[in-house]
């Protein structure tokens, strides 16, 4: 593996919960090539089922505080994924959870020629679910040791809880829903994506395109989660986290 010593450094901390204060400058990914590449070898170490893509740093202040000039993808692996209402068990130290939509994509997404944009997705999705996304990065400091190496460490996914689609999705103005999430019934944030200026539907075109560009498009069946709609929380082991997308669902974990 060309990566080798930072996938096995990532290897060990994903599995013996730990978080890595320091890696050498020179096992850490110098541009986007290099931290897929090393991404893709996590992955194939890990050799889980991938369920589908997380969309990280989906606006540009966020990405740009992490040193990259775009968002950034990683894997949602089938075993990380739960549904509504969830428990998550053997939760090692604080996870960082955001309130998101997922869409389902219809059919494989191999562009060929032709870009996707927005309305090609919501052309090629057959379902959108209100989710909160969990997060973890193998770091004590990820936002010092920068995007590159977040990309590397598989986006930092921690796992999905999906709760149910929302009926009548194609009449529904994503932008406008709005939504509050809550750790242990203290209200933390609400908003709505318009609020930040956020299209979950260009955000998952962005990433179809991204990954055809990589030889690895978005497969039908798969989930993608599209960003952060209104600011993460962050949670520590016992907390129960809920997030309420107004009439189209309430999405809750409790991690243990």
């Amino acid at each position: 593996m060309r990566h080798e010593f930072l996938v096995t450094q990532l290897l060990t901390a994903r599995r013996d919960g730990i978080l890595l204060a320091d890696v050498p400058g020179e096992h850490l990914p110098a541009n986007l090539d290099e931290a897929y590449a090393a991404s893709d070898e996590l992955a194939q170490a890990i050799n889980g089922e991938v369920a589908g893509w997380k969309i990280g740093a989906s606006i540009q202040r966020s990405w740009q505080r992490l040193g990259l000039h775009e968002p950034f993808g990683g894997r949602i692996f089938a075993r990380t994924v739960h549904q509504h209402p969830a428990v998550v068990e053997h939760v090692p130290d604080t996870l960082t959870i955001g309130a998101e939509f997922a869409l389902r994509i219809a059919r494989d997404l191999s562009t060929g020629e032709t870009s996707f944009d927005a309305n090609g997705i919501r052309a090629a999705i057959d379902g959108v679910f209100p989710v909160l996304e969990l997060n973890r990065p193998s770091y004590t400091n990820p936002m010092a040791i920068g995007g590159l190496a977040l990309i590397a460490d598989n986006g930092v996914n921690y796992g999905l809880v999906v709760g149910p689609t929302v009926e009548g999705w194609q009449s529904v103005d994503l932008m406008e829903v709005i939504v509050s999430l809550t750790l242990d019934g203290e209200l933390q944030s609400s908003g709505k994506a318009a609020d930040i200026g956020f299209d979950p539907y260009e955000a998952v075109a962005w990433l179809a395109n991204d990954r055809a560009e990589r030889g690895d498009p978005l497969r039908a069946g798969q989930l993608i989660s599209s960003g952060d709609l209104i600011g993460p929380v962050e949670a520590n082991p016992g907390s129960t986290i809920t997030a309420d997308f107004g009439s189209f669902a309430r999405v809750e974990v409790r991690l243990a």
